[in-house]
């Protein structure tokens, strides 16, 4: 892990934010942050990597050395062009469903669907 920990020190100093900062809004302990960055903490949650990334406005795959795009993955998916004010509508509601019940709403359109043939 030693490119995210590379780039989490380079994309918390670029943005002018201290370790203690981030630490805070993360609700972790400071020296969680610089154990990080000098790769003395190996294994790291997803959870913890998109938390970070998401604070410090980059993608995750960028802090883990997938990709060198730094765009947060919301802004370097093209809009679609063709969606409809209900589709979009539809999209936005799902996203704030949380992630173990999106498959419960997945199952009620389908029903829905089925319903009346």
């Amino acid at each position: 892990m030693r490119i995210f920990a590379q780039r989490l020190k380079a994309c918390r100093e670029e943005r002018n934010i201290s370790a203690i900062e981030l630490a805070e809004a993360l609700g972790m302990n400071k020296a969680t942050i610089y154990r990080y960055e000098t790769a003395e903490i190996g294994r790291i949650k997803q959870t913890t990597i998109n938390a970070i990334a998401d604070y410090l406005g980059v993608s995750p795959d960028y802090l883990i050395g997938a990709t060198d795009d730094k765009r947060p993955v919301k802004e370097a998916v093209e809009p679609l062009a063709d969606i409809t004010d209900g589709e979009q509508m539809l999209l936005e509601l799902f996203r704030q469903v949380p992630a173990d019940r999106q498959q419960l709403v997945i199952d009620l359109i389908r029903f829905a669907l089925t319903r009346d043939r």
